[in-house]
């Protein structure tokens, strides 16, 4: 401990005790204190968890032993005080009780302070009583572990963890007290109860006291259940309420008398013998009940509680399978059927449909059912009788409802689901709006070109390259145009004209939006090339074309959506006008009855009435709004449809509460008048939007059809010259076809079947891949060529024995370049000789096809055989073939100035066309060449585009000066489903192509019985 010194100093006075205490003295009586109030709280934790255990075994003791039990619970108090008082008082004085035994703690609990702190304690007696070490050492000892206990926690050195442990018995104590309370709950109510009220009381011990109970269940009358018994049961009784439940057991002693406990209301037993117990008792709720042994009227004894269960009678479930739910029905449909399915515990009493109509009553139907538990069934709901208009809407639901007398019946209800009128003005409402969201689109698409620097004549590549967002932009925006117009395609009443108008701008902006990213591509690639000018010329082009097209296609969609708007605001007045005489036979039978109930329907009519035409002049606000003024006076009919009916109906329906019905009809008739003059603006609207929209497109569309009628009827007029000739010409060859026909016909097929063996025998692996495409060609005009023969069709057997030739040719020149690639390579000996042998043999086989094509031409007229009239005859509708062909390229470019202007022609319209003028080309080489049967024939396939494109072009323009509407052939909104004609028994009438898809089907079999009238048919339909 401390060492002495060889001379100690004087001693020093005490310090005054006026001096404030130390860190140290501070920390200690800090530390003692926390010790003090975790022992406490050490011992009131083990204090609650020995009382609380000695209480419930106490109460649970009684039942058996009561003295045993009572003294449990009258010590269990004093046993947790003395462990409290044990932890409180006892532990604490034993390790904190004075400063040194705190600082032992103090040096355990800091190691960073070790036992400086109880040398501190030790040094502090010390001075002052002993000289045996230096004072000034000793205060600057004490000085210093002044300073290091300033930075000292005192709870650190309280030690916690006996508390966490009091605690954690005390949690376990709680939980398995809890648990055994729970299990034991009536027990230990009856042992407290026993051990307070000083005499003991068998009935408050709760034990078995009965065996099994054999349980009758005797259930509801509605419930069409059958009585059932349950023997070896212990008791517990679970049945709808209202079930009587009959009860037979056997007491485990001898008894007087025994009565059941049914949710504190007793139900006395008949006891047979001393033992045998029966009784009934009747399921109200959810409860319990338990068995009371009498003696008189005190209880002896009492079994425990046994469980009661009320089984609820769930509400009816009903299901609609069908209709669907916002079915739309349309305007000729009389009924809906109704599918359901509806289902009960125990049964149904009732089944309905109810439904209810804007501005009316809810309207109850019953429905048929079954009496069982489940019924399934249809309805066939009169919706005539609805006397609804398009696009109104009708909630409806299925009601059931159940049997249950006991506790009252209940119902259940389907999904409420929603029948709606078809309503085409809603369809192309709908329509028109995804339509001009992307006419903005395409409007803000071309703001972007036109504020673009692309046709700047001096763009640096750098600015080109900043507009390549807007060319993929322009690309979504005509896909987004085409597959908008092919969804709306699908909806019924969507506006024809806008469909194939957006179809149409979609294509002719993919066309010039693809023209301008090419010509971006070039510029960018070229920009370093000698010429980077006439590279961004092109580009300049493309843009200037590109908003050309687009600004004509943004002009012609904007009159097309203001046209629609007019149709709808028309119908839409229409509607109101009906409305409106719907409301006058109701006012003029009120005014012909007294009837207050025909008076009250008169209001609700009115009341249903205003709210449907608010809806509809709403509707027309909208419309009108959107229409451009110098076709009509928008905000005028605007502001009738907001104010004007709306307010006349509450004037109307004022009067009529007045019982003024005179005045309300004359008020009646002002409404209409104003309704007509709505209607003849509109009349004069839509006459004016269409006349004014686009005049000079409407003149050269005018100018377009007249020229075009006029090469029509031209055309027809020389098909009917070359028929004159073909039928001349005809009588020669089927005078030598009869005489070499069938001649001709066996060898030209051996040769065939030959050559079709030989082109099936070569090697496809060491043929280029070229060559594959004219080989399967040749063979498919082999089986085209077989076919015809068969058929006796001489004429297509000469045309697929010309394209034979052709595919063949191509297939030896194939052959041929195989054969110089390979002894230019130098390839192996082998690989050479084999491509030599191949080339060899598809030489081979293009002479065996001309020599095809020689037999089947020797069967007809040469041209040299004809006389020189019908030559000069022949050359004469030859030139005159040849004006109609640039006449019809004329007309070519009328339709381009047309399409320039709007968007009117799909390319499959244009295509027409040029068909047409194909078909006259082909005409004037046929005539040329001596054959007007093959000419003929190219004449008939030109008069059918033309008679296409007049036919589609009459269907879309209307009368008078109006704007032509756009075209589509083959798009489900705007095509017409005219009557196929079959051709003629004319062999040379018969289109090509349509011939050659009759051999193709020939090909594909039918079933064998039907084999003979399939080919005879298909005979006679290519003569």
């Amino acid at each position: 401990m401390l060492e002495p010194v060889a001379n100690p100093p004087s001693p020093h006075p005490p310090a005054p005790k006026s001096e404030p205490p130390s860190h140290t003295e501070r920390l200690l009586d800090r530390v003692r204190a926390g010790q003090r109030r975790a022992l406490w709280t050490q011992g009131a934790l083990l204090a609650a968890a020995a009382t609380l255990p000695l209480l419930l075994l106490g109460a649970l003791l009684t039942t058996r032993f009561l003295w045993g039990g009572r003294l449990l619970l009258l010590g269990a108090l004093p046993a947790g005080a003395m462990v409290a008082l044990y932890c409180g008082l006892w532990l604490w004085r034993e390790r904190a009780g004075s400063k040194l035994r705190t600082a032992v703690l103090v040096s355990k609990a800091m190691p960073e302070l070790g036992l400086d702190v109880l040398a501190a304690v030790e040094l502090s007696r010390a001075l002052g009583h002993r000289d045996d070490f230096s004072p000034e050492l000793a205060r600057a000892f004490l000085k210093q572990l002044d300073q290091r206990t300033a930075r000292a926690d005192p709870l650190a050195a309280v030690d916690r963890t006996q508390v966490r442990r009091a605690g954690l018995v005390l949690g376990i104590a709680l939980v398995l007290c809890a648990a055994l309370g729970f299990w034991q709950r009536h027990r230990a109510r009856a042992g407290l109860e026993l051990a307070f009220s000083g005499v003991p009381k068998a009935a408050l011990i709760r034990e078995p006291i009965t065996g099994d109970v054999e349980l009758t269940y005797r259930y509801p009358a509605y419930t069409g259940l059958m009585s059932r018994t349950v023997a070896g049961t212990n008791g517990e009784v679970s049945a709808p309420a209202g079930t009587e439940v009959l009860l037979k057991t056997r007491a485990d002693r001898d008894i007087e008398g025994a009565a059941l406990d049914v949710d504190g209301k007793q139900v006395p037993l008949t006891l047979k013998g001393r033992r045998d117990l029966e009784g009934a008792f009747i399921i109200e709720r959810t409860g319990h009940y338990h068995f009371l042994f009498l003696d008189g009227r005190a209880i002896e004894a009492e079994g425990p509680d046994v469980a009661v269960r009320a089984e609820a009678d769930a509400p009816p479930a009903v299901h609609l399978s069908a209709p669907p739910d916002e079915l739309e029905v349309d305007n000729d449909k009389q009924s809906v059927t109704l599918k359901y399915e509806a289902t009960d515990d125990y049964g149904l009493s009732e089944l309905e449909l109810t439904y209810r109509v804007p501005g009316q009553a809810e309207v109850t139907v019953p429905l048929q059912h079954d009496d069982g538990r489940s019924t399934r069934g249809e309805y066939a709901w009169n919706i005539a009788s609805l006397h609804l208009v398009p696009g109104q809407r009708v909630q409806y639901n299925l009601r059931a409802t159940d049997n249950d007398e006991v506790s009252g019946k209940k119902s259940g209800t389907s999904r409420t689901q929603t029948l709606k009128l078809y309503s085409a003005s809603e369809h192309r409402r709908e329509a028109l709006k995804r339509a001009e969201a992307l006419w903005e689109r395409l409007l803000l698409h071309l703001a972007d070109r036109m504020e673009s620097n692309d046709r700047l004549a001096d763009k640096t590549p750098e600015m080109a390259a900043g507009h390549s967002a807007t060319d993929a932009q322009g690309t979504q925006l005509a896909l987004d145009a085409n597959a908008l117009a092919g969804e709306l395609s699908k909806e019924r009443d969507a506006p024809t004209e806008l469909i194939n108008a957006l179809a149409n701008t979609g294509t002719q902006l993919q066309r010039d939006v693809g023209q301008t990213t090419l010509a971006r591509q070039l510029f960018l690639r070229m920009a370093k090339a000698s010429q980077p000018k006439s590279f961004g010329m092109r580009l300049s082009n493309a843009v200037s074309t590109e908003i050309k097209t687009t600004e004509q296609a943004v002009l012609y969609l904007e009159s097309l959506l203001d046209r629609v708007k007019m149709k709808d605001l028309k119908e839409l007045a229409e509607q109101l006008k009906k409305d409106r005489r719907e409301l006058a036979e109701l006012l003029e039978k009120v005014k012909n009855s007294n009837d207050d109930a025909d008076k009250q329907k008169l209001l609700e009519q009115i009341s249903a009435l205003r709210e449907r035409m608010e809806q509809l002049s709403q509707r027309m606000a909208e419309l009108a709004g959107g229409i451009r003024d110098e076709f009509m006076n928008s905000d005028a009919l605007k502001e009738m449809a907001q104010d004007s009916t709306p307010n006349q109906l509450d004037e109307i329906e004022k009067l009529v509460r007045e019982g003024k019905l005179e005045e309300a009809m004359s008020k009646l008739q002002e409404m209409s008048m104003q309704m007509d003059d709505m209607l003849n603006e509109l009349d004069q609207a839509a006459e004016a939007a269409d006349e004014n929209a686009d005049p000079e497109l409407a003149r050269k569309f005018e100018s377009f059809q007249k020229d075009l009628d006029q090469v029509t009827r031209d055309q027809e007029q020389l098909a009917e010259k070359t028929r004159q000739m073909r039928d001349k010409s005809r009588a020669a060859m089927k005078e030598q076809i009869s005489r070499r026909g069938n001649e001709v016909k066996q060898k030209v097929l051996e040769q065939a079947a030959q050559l079709k063996a030989s082109l099936q025998s070569l090697d496809a692996d060491s043929m280029s891949s070229r060559a594959e495409k004219p080989r399967e060609a040749s063979l498919k005009d082999l089986s085209h060529l077989e076919s015809a023969l068969k058929a006796d069709d001489f004429d297509l057997a000469a045309d697929l024995a010309r394209d034979l030739e052709a595919q063949t040719q191509e297939l030896a020149e194939q052959g041929d370049s195989q054969r110089r690639q390979d002894e230019m390579f130098g390839n192996p000996p082998e690989i050479r000789k084999k491509s030599r042998e191949q080339a060899e043999h598809l030489k081979g086989d293009h002479q065996k096809a001309e020599n095809i094509t020689r037999q089947l031409d020797s069967l007809f007229p040469q041209p040299q055989q004809m006389s020189e009239g019908d030559r000069q005859q022949l050359e004469s509708q030859e030139q005159a073939q040849r004006s109609l062909q640039k006449r019809a390229q004329q007309l070519q470019q009328q339709m381009d100035d047309i399409q320039q202007r709007a968007p009117v022609f799909d390319p499959e319209t244009e295509g027409q066309l040029e068909r047409a003028q194909s078909g006259m080309d082909q005409a004037s080489q046929r005539l040329r060449g001596r054959e007007p049967g093959r000419g003929f024939s190219e004449q008939q396939g030109a008069i059918e585009a033309l008679h296409g494109l007049q036919q589609q072009m009459q269907q879309q323009k209307g009368s008078g000066k109006r704007m032509p509407m756009p075209m589509s052939r083959n798009r489900p909104g705007g095509m017409k489903h005219d009557k196929v004609e079959i051709p003629d028994e004319d062999p040379s009438r018969a289109p090509r192509e349509l011939r050659k898809d009759v051999m193709d089907a020939m090909k594909q079999g039918a079933p064998e019985r039907y084999k003979d009238q399939v080919k005879r048919y298909y005979e006679e339909l290519v003569k």
